[in-house]
């Protein structure tokens, strides 16, 4: 099932914004980040595994008890090679104030700091005036230059291609019964990878965005309208595709490079950021 977005002046504004900070040469002064999260279902076993043995292969119990659930977020500097994952009880407002300190803490030599998110009710500055007053929010919020992504067009944020790598090589099919274990059973020993400073090779997207831009402004999208569902989604999924298929090569090129890993398992401090020293 898909969901496809109406192609309007809004969506292609936001499409081209994001896909111009994409675009832009690697400068460690001014880094991209994207940010997204992802809830993890927690099971515990009834009865414990058996491990595998000679002749016989490792076991484990079809039943399982349910024991809530938690959430990942999950942030990437692409052109840099950076990962970082952040293991929270829930996805609320004060988590998220918490992971943008604690990405904002990463980089104190930043000018600026691109961010791109999708447009999540908590995705916003009251988040972090709520959690640590109007003085700290606003200073940190001030930190980032923010790129929402369109409405149904979270596929844009390069997050959601960390995500899946996280998915696959960290939580893989085991049971995880509680956040602790979540946290420790995805450490790895590094969030960072040395690489060259010159621009990665990847996707120009500027042939893309203005192919879509042509598109919307000679109104060939109307002929979407009326037609059968099945074509009509194939036809914009092709579109989309034109757009994204570059930078998730490149994206996961780079990431077969680096650890997926967390900055740590204790809870966020209220500390003097770095970039305030």
């Amino acid at each position: 099932m898909w969901c496809v977005a109406e192609l309007d002046e809004d969506y292609i504004a936001k499409m081209e914004d994001v896909l111009e900070t994409y675009e832009k040469p690697y400068d460690p002064q001014q880094p991209v980040v994207c940010l997204d999260e992802k809830p993890v279902t927690l099971h515990a076993d009834v009865r414990a595994p058996e491990p595998a043995v000679p002749g016989r292969e490792a076991r484990r119990d079809n039943e399982y008890e349910r024991c809530g659930t938690a959430n990942v977020f999950c942030a990437v500097e692409p052109k840099a090679g950076r990962h970082f994952t952040f293991p929270t009880p829930d996805r609320s407002a004060a988590e998220f104030a918490q992971v943008v300190y604690r990405l904002a803490d990463q980089y104190p030599r930043a000018t600026t700091i691109h961010l791109v998110m999708d447009n999540l009710n908590i995705h916003c500055r009251k988040s972090l005036t709520d959690f640590y007053g109007q003085e700290l929010g606003y200073l940190i919020w001030d930190r980032f230059t923010v790129h929402y992504t369109p409405t149904h067009g979270s596929w844009l944020n390069q997050a959601e291609i960390e995500i899946g790598l996280l998915a696959r090589q960290c939580l893989g099919t085991r049971r995880i019964p509680d956040l602790q274990t979540l946290r420790r059973g995805n450490r790895a020993p590094s969030t960072s990878t040395e690489i060259s400073t010159e621009e990665l090779p990847g996707a120009s997207f500027a042939t893309r965005k203005h192919s879509l831009r042509a598109v919307a402004d000679l109104g060939l999208l109307q002929l979407f309208r009326g037609t059968p569902a099945d074509e009509k989604n194939r036809l914009i999924i092709g579109l989309l595709s034109m757009a994204t298929s570059s930078f998730v090569q490149t994206f996961c090129n780079l990431s077969q490079r680096v650890p997926l890993g967390l900055l740590g398992e204790d809870r966020f401090e209220r500390k003097k950021p770095k970039f305030l020293v």
